[in-house]
């Protein structure tokens, strides 16, 4: 789920874990893909950023 793009909170509580702690160590299994993270990120920025204009 966390590879799909689900909120580690919607994961969480999908899942019964007890905490977020407990989600985050079953994540780092989870392969990376900082390029995506990185395009949501900057997605999210420019809206804020420009959302005055």
């Amino acid at each position: 789920m966390l590879q799909a793009g689900v909120s580690i909170y919607l994961v969480k509580d999908c899942m019964r874990h007890a905490s977020i702690t407990q989600t985050e160590e079953y994540g780092h299994l989870v392969p990376i893909n900082r390029s995506d993270s990185v395009s949501k990120l900057d997605g999210v920025l420019s809206r804020i950023c420009h959302a005055g204009d």
